[in-house]
């Protein structure tokens, strides 16, 4: 083994139902000052913003299916952004990529919002090889 440690890939401790599964595991902090993204933890992928509240998630890979992914946010400042929400657009296995939307809610509607301070967490799964990525009915 070379590199670091932290950076390798292990597969022999973790079962899933679903197989020829990889799991991307990150989060980026939301700036409305300086650089919009920074302080991004994980591997597999680069963060940037596409427009207000914006982000577009590239993968290092270029997986052919997503099958799940959960999105989350932490920092929120109490009363401030308590209605913070982040959403998902399709995945596009084209390019690698993934739109994630930051929205507030604004007298009942969600908004996409110019975040600050507020990190986005995120669990993606997808499928390693074409031949497993099928849908069932």
């Amino acid at each position: 083994m070379s590199g670091n440690a932290s950076r390798q890939l292990y597969r022999d401790s973790i079962q899933y139902a679903t197989k020829d599964l990889v799991c991307v595991v990150g989060s980026f902090n939301c700036e409305s000052t300086g650089p919009a993204v920074d302080s991004a933890r994980g591997d597999g992928f680069t963060v940037s913003v596409a427009s207000t509240g914006d982000y577009t998630i590239t993968f290092a890979e270029k997986y052919p299916m997503l099958v799940s992914m959960v999105v989350t946010a932490e920092g929120l400042a109490a009363g401030g952004d308590d209605d913070v929400q982040f959403t998902l657009e399709t995945y596009d296995p084209t390019t690698g990529t993934i739109l994630v939307v930051g929205s507030k809610e604004s007298t009942g509607t969600l908004t996409p919002t110019d975040l600050d301070d507020v990190r986005c967490n995120f669990v993606a799964y997808f499928h390693r090889s074409t031949v497993c990525s099928v849908t069932h009915t």
